[in-house]
């Protein structure tokens, strides 16, 4: 038999645990590259993201083969731009929670034509400065939708936010 303990401590443990793990949940709107366990239909060279809709166009220039198996590989890749949608607040006296989205092209070094290296990660973060409207009337800064690019332009996004 389990002692009280015991069990308070898994249950505690499972609880985190799950929560952690549902926090680096990524939104399929955001995705590029070519993500894990993701819809893909295309060619050798041409993908088409099938949850957000992205295509991605990669085309070797050189490969060198490495001990252990591995290759090195340059290439030449194309990830059309994604859009992202952002809250923004506007509370009046009669509804504090007021405010609209508001959508912009979300560019980062993974959208567009670029070449890539085994090398080629790069980490991006979104600023966005408001105004707030309630005394005393300051401007804010925040900073969301960290992520890690890898070379391929896929997206690993993380729950952070400063």
């Amino acid at each position: 038999m389990m002692k009280p303990y015991r069990a308070a401590f898994l249950a505690l443990l499972f609880m985190v645990v799950s929560t952690v793990s549902m926090a680096q949940q990524i939104n399929s709107g955001l995705e590029s590259g070519t993500p894990t366990y993701s819809s893909l239909i295309g060619s050798d060279f041409d993908q088409v993201l099938l949850g957000s809709g992205n295509i991605h166009i990669s085309i070797p220039i050189a490969s060198v083969k490495q001990r252990g198996g591995h290759t090195f590989t340059w290439q030449f890749v194309y990830n059309a731009h994604t859009f992202q949608n952002y809250w923004t607040p506007m509370p009046t006296p009669n509804n504090p929670d007021n405010g609209i989205y508001r959508t912009r092209i979300f560019t980062d070094p993974a959208s567009g034509w670029h070449t890539t290296s085994p090398f080629s990660y790069t980490a991006l973060f979104t600023s966005i400065s408001e105004n707030c409207s309630l005394p005393p009337n300051s401007l804010y800064t925040y900073h969301d939708g960290y992520s890690l690019v890898d070379p391929n332009g896929t997206k690993h996004q993380f729950a952070l936010r400063s």
